[in-house]
């Protein structure tokens, strides 16, 4: 119970976040790469060029922050691989593991209320991070890792901030 608490103060907290800012996305995916590699996950992934985008950037972490928790929890040590794509329009972003995946049946449930793959959760983190996703025009998927494992998607508009000029789009990072 007093998770759940905890869980629905930390929500409002970001929903009060109203203003959207314009940011670097790839600042943010290091710095919660980091913060995960100094708690012992192994994270993979490479920097790319800047990639701009508008966005709440509170929302947008603890989005992150949740999806790889559930990928380091459920990967069974593996190394959990974050990549993002730059488009046009969008950027999609992906967190993806090697643990036992996601049943095809179940991949739109864990979006719901209340819905956890473990005692010990409240079932909300998914549910708030479609939430929080779709107020900023975006959406998130789950679907299989090709060779076994969860593929976690973002795909979110891009920031209608000028790109710098040594910044080839659309790029993949792995």
């Amino acid at each position: 119970m007093n998770e759940l608490i905890a869980r629905c103060l930390e929500v409002s907290r970001d929903f009060a976040e109203q203003e959207t800012v314009d940011m670097n996305l790839c600042d943010l995916l290091a710095e919660i790469a980091t913060e995960f590699m100094q708690a012992g996950a192994v994270i993979r992934g490479n920097k790319g060029p800047d990639c701009r985008i508008r966005v709440r950037p509170l929302s947008l972490k603890r989005i992150l922050v949740n999806l790889i928790d559930n990928a380091v929890r459920y990967g069974g040590g593996a190394p959990i691989d974050i990549e993002y794509t730059l488009g046009d329009d969008a950027i999609e972003i992906r967190v993806l593991d090697r643990g036992p995946g996601i049943r095809p049946e179940q991949r739109e449930k864990i979006f719901d209320m209340f819905v956890t793959g473990r005692p010990e959760g409240t079932g909300l983190g998914l549910f708030l991070a479609r939430t929080a996703i779709r107020r900023c025009g975006g959406e998130i998927t789950a679907l299989a890792r090709e060779g076994g494992g969860a593929d976690l998607r973002i795909a979110l508009p891009v920031s209608d901030a000028p790109t710098p000029p040594n910044a080839p789009s659309p790029t993949t990072h792995a």
